[in-house]
């Protein structure tokens, strides 16, 4: 009897560990993932909310584009991409789906999991989910300061009053230096302008060479250095200025999603704005998130800046 009753009181732990044995290995037998990842969980009315999917698998397993629209509740969807596909080195493949979303009133909104079904090499099919992700939006940021910190701040000041006089030699003189500078300052307005600072006025600024720009980055072996980076750096500004010259939208200081929009609104084909977006995505992921593209688009990227250049904005470029 008490044998009986001390194999009794063993089973549950010999499921316990039957159990998490089996979670292993399925967990190492899954043959895809799906992370989910949010810019920022907390923002105020009208600020943009960048959602990412980042989908990592076996390099013979493929997936299909996840249907997103009805996940969003009432975050409006303005912008979507797919970003390039990157290898790791464990061998697997990591695809990413960029979404740009934004909210219009205060309160708190669910991003509903998303599904991403895959196909194996051998035919087989699944799905795997993401999680759920709560993001707040707030009318104002609301502040650190307290009622505390707030009866330290002291009233106005009234106006300083000054001693005595000002000395009536002190305003002479400095009447005479101001009459002296307003004199100097219209004999050199009077000067005639010479033939050759006239000539530097009328000479229209030099146009920006984008191809030429691009034929030195080429040139400067950034590639075999080993410096990534600083090689789409330059390529990212050749394009941006070419877009500056070509459309007359300032590009330098945007980000790449607020030029597109202006591209976008200044009547260009969505098909235009489409190369140039996936062009710039790919110089961010690099500039920003240390993202090593392969060697051979890295060496393809000078001449597919080219072909943007000779194709949508040779305007003037």
């Amino acid at each position: 009897m008490k044998t009986i009753k001390k194999t009794i009181w063993l089973i549950p732990f010999v499921l316990i560990a039957c159990l998490n044995l089996m979670n292993g290995v399925f967990a190492q037998d899954l043959p895809i993932s799906i992370e989910v990842q949010v810019d920022s969980a907390q923002v105020t009315v009208g600020d943009p909310v960048h959602y990412a999917l980042w989908v990592r698998r076996r390099g013979d397993i493929r997936i299909q584009e996840p249907e997103m629209q009805e996940h969003f509740g009432e975050l409006e969807l303005r912008d979507w991409r797919q970003l390039p596909d990157r290898t790791l080195e464990d061998g697997s493949v990591e695809s990413g789906f960029q979404y740009d979303l934004v909210a219009w009133k205060p309160g708190e909104y669910e991003i509903e999991p998303a599904s991403i079904r895959f196909v194996t090499a051998n035919g087989d099919t699944g799905s795997v989910w993401s999680d759920g992700v709560l993001v707040t939006v707030e009318s104002v940021r609301i502040g650190d300061a307290t009622p505390q910190g707030a009866e330290d701040i002291l009233d106005i000041k009234g106006p300083l009053a000054i001693q005595g006089r000002v000395p009536w030699m002190l305003i002479l003189i400095v009447l005479l230096i101001l009459a002296a500078v307003g004199i100097g300052v219209w004999l050199y307005l009077r000067r005639k302008r010479s033939p050759v600072a006239q000539e530097a006025i009328k000479a229209p600024p030099k146009p920006f060479d984008a191809l030429a720009e691009l034929d030195r980055i080429a040139a400067m072996g950034l590639l075999r250095q080993g410096r990534y980076k600083k090689y789409y750096i330059l390529i990212s500004e050749a394009l941006r200025r070419a877009i500056e010259q070509g459309y007359g939208i300032e590009a330098l200081e945007r980000t790449t999603y607020e030029l597109c929009a202006d591209i976008r609104n200044g009547g260009i084909a969505e098909s235009i704005v489409r190369v140039i977006e996936d062009f710039l995505s790919e110089c961010d992921l690099v500039k920003f998130a240390k993202y090593i593209p392969e060697l051979e688009t890295m060496e393809n990227a000078v001449e597919r800046a080219r072909e943007i250049v000779r194709g949508p904005v040779k305007r003037d470029a």
